[in-house]
Formats: structure tokens, sequence, C-alpha cells
């Protein structure tokens, strides 16, 4: 599950820059239609106006907890640990996507 259009927006906003996978493209045949989009280094160049798009399991919750959630700590660990294992009871919960990036946008530093 990627990062909807909105969502990644925020982030691009915020500042965030990181490898993705996926970006939001507008898609030149029809400017008004924005599309997700994988593509390769040679085809890079044919998008225009590109958002990242995140993997949520893997780029917030995996690879950048700590840019997203922070990196304080108790006696039981990092607080990003809680926050992304919310996520993942969230997605085992079948919770919609719209859900799980609401509680993201709520409990992101980097967001705020």
């Amino acid at each position: 599950m990627y990062t909807s259009k909105e969502l990644s927006k925020k982030i691009a906003e915020a500042g965030f820059k990181a490898g993705s996978k996926a970006l939001w493209s507008f898609n030149k045949n029809d400017k008004n239609k924005w599309s997700l989009v994988f593509p390769t280094i040679m085809t890079i160049k044919t998008y225009s106006n590109v958002l990242s798009a995140y993997d949520i399991i893997y780029d917030i919750c995996i690879k950048y907890p700590k840019q997203f959630f922070g990196e304080d700590e108790d006696e039981y660990g990092f607080y990003y640990e809680q926050y992304t294992q919310e996520i993942f009871y969230l997605l085992q919960q079948g919770k919609t996507q719209k859900e799980i990036e609401d509680y993201i946008i709520k409990n992101s530093i980097l967001l705020k």
C-alpha cells in the first residue's frame, strides 16, 4: 500500500525526500489525472509534476520510522516502535487506507 497523493504531497511539503519505487505523476495525455507509476531510470524523464509515493509498511514503518515518529525512547524502547506496531495492527484489522493515513498524520512529527 503506497501513500495517497494527498499524503505524498504533505510529506513533500514537510521537506522529506527519500528514494521511492513509486511516484504520483500527472498523466501527460490527461493533465487532470494523477497516476501511480513505477518508473525505471530510463523512463523517469517522461513523467512531470511528480510526488514520491511511499510504501507504508516498508518506507514509513521499517526504513524511515525515526524520521516520521521521532527517536525518543523510554524504558520500553523507542516511541516510534509503538506507532509502527499500531500501523501494522490497523492493517491487520482491515482498516481503510484513509484511516491508516489519518493515524500517520496525527502521530508523525514530520507532518506537524
